[in-house]
């Protein structure tokens, strides 16, 4: 099993990236209730590298281990400058603002290291927690209802 991919993170190969994860899944034996925040996650924040850097490569990698499904996002992207920020929700607008949002809500944690290089989402899978599913659903829920009346109030 592959353990990590790189490749240009353009549209043509988003298909590239969520078969590399629901492979991970798969052999993991992981349930279609993480594999989407998982999918969303990851896709997400591949989408950001290539917006910000169309010509770089980034490099997906996993770990499984006892404390969950981590995986790893390696390029030239500062990811401090991005995600780091104290009011993520005020950017609602902006296609960025709501990846930064999906990116910072979707992981259990989110990890940001090598000077901002690298950024590590981490998933709890060992045990689903229902309060963090429910918790997740509903803010998803917030995000759509916020959008949409944000857009008829336009």
């Amino acid at each position: 099993m592959k353990r990590s991919i790189e490749l240009n993170p353009c549209r043509e190969n988003i298909h590239i990236i969520e078969s590399f994860i629901e492979d991970v899944c798969d052999y993991h034996q992981i349930s279609d209730t993480y594999l989407a925040n998982i999918i969303m996650a990851v896709t997400e924040a591949t989408k950001v590298v290539y917006n910000n850097n169309p010509n770089d490569n980034i490099c997906i990698a996993y770990d499984y281990n006892n404390k969950g499904l981590h995986f790893d996002l390696n390029g030239e992207l500062n990811w401090n400058e991005l995600v780091i920020n104290d009011n993520i929700a005020s950017d609602l607008d902006s296609e960025e603002g709501r990846e930064i949002f999906v990116i910072w809500s979707m992981p259990d944690k989110l990890t940001i290291s090598d000077d901002g290089k690298k950024i590590l989402m981490s998933f709890s899978i060992e045990n689903i927690d229902e309060d963090k599913a429910n918790d997740r659903k509903q803010t998803m829920k917030d995000y759509f209802v916020e959008k949409v009346n944000r857009s008829i109030k336009s």
